[in-house]
């Protein structure tokens, strides 16, 4: 019997098993040709972030899956990773997958607004900003009231104009 390591040693192709000291990180050196292999399918993917209000119980993986299953419909394999802090990496199986998923826009699951943006390599969950850039939209359509956007995102809110200046 094999050993975990064993058997998906060939998916990753590590160059040297030998893990050496980073920094506070433990390093492999893997094949560059597997390294950009999974850098293609991550090319298919979204981040996603539910955007839930105070109080709301956070969504399990499986939970959400099911649920997100339910919106799309998809008849491929898919996956969904918890990065944390309400993030999470959608691997979708192809460009026109990502495409109708991203046209969609948010989505309102009960409870709360899942969000999805651009996947991009070094994505990190703990430097993400605590807001989406359209969370005024989201706010409104979520609540069912005006509010304006956050004016110190991107300018000073005017009050007699309703505008951002």
């Amino acid at each position: 019997m094999k050993s975990y390591a064993q058997s998906i040693s060939s998916a990753i192709a590590p160059v040297s098993l030998d893990p050496k000291k980073n920094g506070d990180y433990v390093a492999i050196k893997v094949n560059p040709k597997a390294y950009e292999e999974r850098l293609k399918l991550c090319s298919y993917s979204l981040i996603g972030r539910v955007v839930l209000l105070k109080g709301d119980e956070p969504w399990k993986v499986l939970a959400l899956k099911e649920k997100l299953q339910s919106f799309w419909k998809l008849n491929s394999q898919w996956r969904l990773i918890s990065l944390g802090r309400g993030f999470f990496q959608i691997l979708l199986n192809s460009e026109e997958e990502k495409a109708k998923f991203w046209g969609i826009g948010p989505l309102h699951l009960k409870p709360g607004t899942l969000r999805l943006q651009p996947w991009t390599q070094n994505f990190n969950p703990n430097t993400a900003p605590n807001e989406c850039p359209n969370m005024g939209a989201v706010l409104r359509s979520t609540l069912g009231v005006l509010a304006p956007p956050n004016p110190f995102r991107h300018g000073t809110w005017d009050r007699n104009s309703s505008k951002i200046r």
